[in-house]
């Protein structure tokens, strides 16, 4: 409802609606990936297209748990983004038709991406300093991946932020938006964290 999943993010939802629990355990029983999908008005119970964001995530399940209550526990591991083209409810499921986003081409050479990539990373490790979740080998973690959109959905992942923040990074089509938005994130919770520090 109000989780938005990253590419190189791994994370843990809980699903609770019967015909969510249907799909999703019909999907790891196949072996297939699902897509993840933020709604507009996380309190409403509709599957229609326009109570749902545009652009969502494919995701691998990775381990599903049956909660005492009923409910299933579902370990998450985001890979590529997609666009909703249409919302489908049946009886028994939540399906969706949609075109994965493909990743835009990179010019190693442009000064001003490389500054945006080095001045995230730094005030990622600045951030790290006051969020204790962020440890010493997930900072390590950068420096092995590969593109540079992985880098962004990397730390994007890691930063505290509202859904509706994640969600902007999320529709941002252009990539140094999508760094700017990261990186104004960023500074926000560490000014943030450094006020609380004065003050205490």
């Amino acid at each position: 409802r109000d989780i938005v999943i990253f590419p190189k993010m791994t994370t843990t939802i809980l699903i609770g609606r019967e015909k969510s629990i249907n799909t999703i355990e019909e999907a790891f029983n196949k072996k297939s990936p699902i897509f993840t999908i933020t709604q507009i008005k996380s309190d409403s119970d509709s599957f229609k297209k326009e109570n749902l964001n545009k652009v969502g995530t494919i995701c691998r399940i990775v381990e599903l748990i049956k909660t005492p209550d009923g409910n299933l526990k579902a370990i998450l591991q985001g890979f590529i983004t997609a666009e909703l083209k249409k919302s489908i409810e049946t009886e028994k499921h939540f399906l969706s038709e949609i075109s994965v986003i493909n990743q835009p081409k990179i010019n190693e050479k442009d000064k001003d991406l490389i500054s945006l990539i080095k001045s995230c990373a730094e005030s990622f490790s600045k951030y790290s300093q006051y969020n204790k979740k962020i440890s010493v080998e997930i900072l390590n973690e950068i420096t092995k991946i590969k593109t540079t959109q992985d880098i962004l959905y990397f730390i994007a992942g890691h930063v505290n932020s509202s859904h509706i923040q994640r969600q902007a990074i999320l529709n941002e089509s252009d990539l140094k938006n999508k760094f700017y938005k990261l990186l104004e994130i960023m500074k926000t919770e560490i000014e943030i964290s450094e006020a609380e520090e004065r003050i205490n």
